[in-house]
């Protein structure tokens, strides 16, 4: 039995009439199999029996099924989108045949149109998994140590080399760091003491009258008390394996005895990037297990986690990259974002993933295409005899 837990909910529209639901079944599903959702060992679900009077219905499927406590059994099918459908088992007719009525059913108005294709042992596995050790708190306040260590390690290294060096958080109070926050531009200025140098040079920076409008004389004014001459502040953007850039910290640099130029600004940005580059290799796990994969489409796949290391990691993580490697094949290295959580009787861990972001082999998607295109053309193939056979 699976337990499980969906993190990623799809678009749904409800099928109100069971009428309507008990046609579908009975016109699509009468010859074709239903999947079973969440079921590790992937099995399928046939119909018969069809009665209009009761919109009941008889199901079959292998007589080792278990059936959960709430007596429900959620399958899943392909049309022209997701279907996804609910039955009631009234009774038990024999090992893994049940007499049902239908409890719900559902549309996904967006999804995957792709085929999903089961895996046998041996011809498809996952494996060089690398997965965060911590998740980047999104309020910024909440950093893991390890990141923090290697944030004050950087501001030490570096502090010598100006006349103000600071690696600081954003604070939601100070309008200026949150206008960075929330934009990921950065702010300059060439010199506190000509006022024709506070206009933004391009873009990349924030026009301050903008956002600081009541600020910016006091915020100045404080800066010149202090005998500095020019201010640069440059935001530090992780960027996730998925692509989501978040900016969760900031180099601020300060001048007494000369003006910062672009040049500065460029050199800050590159110290930005390296920081990230030993952020991540500090908050990296890499772990090289071969994991099962019991399903695939172009859209995603369904892992079995029995690696305890993993477990440890993947529990917690939203996705991770890792290698998909196809029998006689070379490794296809991707980023999955994980969509559902289970557990089966043997406490691993099943992960449903899509595929959402590329990882920096870019053409990786078009050769895991390249991979299941044959094994689409051959499963359609199978499916058009079969409907001639009828």
């Amino acid at each position: 039995m699976v337990n499980f837990s969906e993190r990623k909910k799809r678009f749904f529209e409800e099928i109100e009439s069971k009428q309507e639901i008990f046609s579908i079944l009975q016109d699509k599903f009468s010859s074709t199999p239903l999947k079973i959702k969440y079921d590790i060992e992937g099995n399928e679900l046939y119909l018969s029996d069809f009665s209009q009077i009761e919109l009941a219905l008889t199901v079959t499927t292998t007589s080792t099924y278990k059936i959960g406590d709430d007596k429900i059994i959620i399958c899943s099918a392909l049309l022209d989108k997701y279907f996804e459908v609910e039955f009631e088992i009234k009774r038990e007719l024999a090992p893994g045949q049940f007499r049902c009525l239908i409890h719900s059913a559902r549309r996904a108005t967006t999804g995957r149109s792709d085929i999903r294709f089961k895996v046998k042992p041996g011809d498809l596995y996952a494996t060089n998994f690398k997965v965060s050790k911590h998740s980047i708190d999104l309020t910024m306040f909440k950093l893991p140590t390890s990141i923090k260590v290697v944030l004050d390690q950087f501001a030490a290294q570096n502090k010598a080399k100006f006349d103000f060096f600071e690696i600081g958080y954003f604070d939601k109070k100070d309008t200026l760091l949150n206008t960075m926050k929330k934009t990921g531009n950065s702010f300059y200025i060439e010199n506190l003491g000509d006022t024709t140098t506070y206009v933004p040079v391009t873009d990349e920076f924030i026009n301050y009258k903008e956002f600081m409008a009541d600020e910016i004389n006091e915020y100045i004014t404080q800066n010149k008390e202090r005998n500095f001459k020019s201010i640069l502040i440059v935001p530090i953007v992780y960027i996730t394996p998925n692509e989501q850039s978040i900016p969760f910290a900031y180099i601020k640099i300060m001048t007494k005895d000369r003006l910062l130029s672009i040049d500065d600004f460029l050199k800050i940005k590159e110290y930005s990037f390296k920081l990230i580059d030993r952020i991540r290799d500090a908050n990296t796990q890499f772990i090289d297990k071969r994991q099962a994969i019991l399903d695939i489409s172009r859209g995603g796949a369904r892992l079995k986690i029995d690696d305890p290391e993993l477990k440890k990691y993947l529990l917690k993580a939203k996705g991770f990259i890792f290698d998909l490697v196809f029998k006689l094949q070379q490794p296809i290295t991707i980023y999955g974002e994980i969509k559902f959580t289970g557990t089966d009787d043997n406490k691993n861990i099943l992960l449903g993933l899509s595929f959402s972001g590329n990882t920096s082999r870019k053409n990786q998607m078009q050769h895991l295409y390249s991979v299941l295109k044959p094994m689409e053309i051959n499963y359609k193939k199978k499916l058009i005899e079969q409907l001639k056979r009828k």
